[in-house]
């Protein structure tokens, strides 16, 4: 019953991460980096257009890890929710379902896992 709760607990954080929007957000970061450093290097802007710019950058990327921050602690607390109830449940333990979770077998399984939603959700 520890495999089937530690799988049940990657499918959840998988579908968590999706339903989060992550991809989302890290493409944004990628975008508004790209931007700062662009406008960094652009002889057309004044210096103070530049440093306008950049710091417009830098509060935006700030904002992007805070809500990347509370949207990856989301889906960790939804993942851990098949944990608890298999515990509270008597199916398994917690104690037996994380220490499997910090395996090399469980971390190659979540990798795959990982990768296949990836494949499927990717956009084509």
């Amino acid at each position: 019953m520890i495999i089937a709760t530690a799988l049940s607990a990657i499918l959840v954080f998988a579908v968590a991460l999706s339903w989060c929007r992550i991809d989302q957000i890290v493409a944004d970061v990628m975008q508004t980096s790209r931007a700062g450093a662009v406008a960094m290097r652009n002889s057309l802007l004044d210096e103070r257009a530049r440093e306008m710019a950049v710091q417009r950058a830098a509060l935006q990327l700030l904002a992007a890890s805070g809500s990347l921050l509370l949207r990856l602690a989301l889906a960790v607390a939804v993942a851990v929710l098949p944990i608890v109830l298999a515990d509270l449940s008597g199916l398994t333990s917690f104690e037996g379902v994380t220490n499997f979770l910090s395996t090399w077998p469980a971390m190659i399984i979540a990798t795959v896992v990982g990768g296949a939603m990836y494949s499927v959700r990717r956009p084509r």
